[in-house]
């Protein structure tokens, strides 16, 4: 099913695709990379999203568990070995999951629903491992509560050489996420309340390569292809100061401006 309406300086993703939303990069070269983020590392991940779905409407049309994947390294499964972190939605709360190399999950997820369709939202959160109170979830900028639902988040992560996907979650079986991403990215560090606050309040495309860049370790912008291109098959280049060139099957529309047409909660 293909989601009819726009995203502009997105990308646009189909609920019940059947291919993962993958990286492509030489042999090795992500493995290498990823390898910056050790289990003992700090991390802060950050995206723009807009929702078409709830959980609930995900599972209604895939019948595949309410949940959706939004961006992971290693993909949500029943064996915790598959998954090294990975942002996500659950029952309309959002959260952050990590597995250790004992076999568990440590999961966070907000206490309220924070799914909210047709609205673009930002969202953020900054982990060190082996300390689950320094876990920060931000949403639109703001510090979200939210509790570890799973585990304490008190363990260093897995490390594994799996891929890095978006838009997936696959469990018992495979949902996906329904609506658009853009501007995502990755640190080696944790970022402050202030610089996430203004990455989710301003209105400049790229903003992520002003915040921290010598910690940037990955920025996909989603909107590499020229204006109301359609295609099937997309590579959205990494754009950090790294220059690795990571580049990300993303698939649905790609649209060229380089300065956000929306602001949070619009």
């Amino acid at each position: 099913m293909l989601v009819s309406f726009s995203c502009n300086a997105a990308v646009r993703a189909r609920i019940g695709a059947s291919d993962f939303k993958t990286t492509k990069m030489t042999p090795g070269r992500e493995t290498l990379l990823f390898a910056q983020l050790t289990n003992q590392s700090q991390l802060t991940i950050a995206c723009w999203v807009k929702y078409e779905w709830t959980d609930a409407g995900v599972n209604s049309q895939l019948g595949a568990g309410e949940f959706q994947g939004l961006a992971s390294k290693g993909v949500f499964l029943n064996v915790p070995s598959t998954l090294q972190f990975g942002l996500f939605s659950e029952s309309e709360k959002l959260g952050f999951k990590f597995s250790s190399p004992a076999g568990t999950y440590h999961t966070w997820k907000t206490t309220g629903n924070s799914v909210q369709t047709n609205s673009w939202m930002h969202v953020a959160c900054s982990f060190t491992y082996s300390n689950g109170a320094s876990l920060k979830f931000f949403i639109n900028g703001t510090n979200a509560i939210g509790t570890w639902t799973g585990g304490t988040g008190d363990a260093v992560g897995q490390t594994n050489a799996t891929s890095f996907h978006t838009f997936v979650y696959e469990k018992t079986s495979t949902s996906f996420f329904g609506g658009c991403m853009s501007d995502l990215a990755i640190w080696t560090n944790t970022l402050s309340a202030g610089e996430i606050f203004k990455l989710a309040k301003s209105k400049v495309k790229y903003m992520p390569l002003q915040i921290q860049p010598a910690t940037l370790l990955f920025y996909w912008p989603m909107d590499t292809r020229p204006a109301q291109q359609t295609v099937t098959i997309n590579i959205d280049r990494d754009r950090s100061p790294l220059q690795s060139h990571f580049e990300m099957d993303v698939g649905g529309i790609f649209h060229g401006e380089r300065a956000l047409s929306y602001q949070p909660n619009e």
